[in-house]
C-alpha cells in the first residue's frame, strides 16, 4: 500500500489524481474509491494500491489541514 493526497478530482468525468509524497501521480476512477459516504475531492489523504499509473483500493485516512 502507498499513501498520498487527492491532487484533483473531476466530478463530471468521475476521474481523479493522487499525488504521493515523492511526487508520483496515480490516476483513479470513482469505481476504485472505497468510501460510499465520502466524495472524492482535492486535499483528502488516502492509502491505495498502486498498479502501474493507476490507484486501486483507495481508502480515506484524513484531510490536509488548511
Amino acid at each position: 500500500m502507498s499513501d498520498g493526497t487527492v491532487f484533483a478530482y473531476a466530478v463530471d468525468m468521475e476521474m481523479g489524481v493522487i499525488k504521493t509524497h515523492d511526487g508520483k501521480k496515480y490516476h483513479f476512477s470513482k469505481a476504485d474509491w472505497g468510501s460510499s459516504t465520502i466524495t472524492p475531492e482535492a486535499g483528502l489523504i488516502v492509502t491505495f494500491e498502486p498498479t502501474g499509473s493507476m490507484a486501486l483500493k483507495i481508502s480515506v485516512v484524513g484531510r490536509v489541514s488548511r
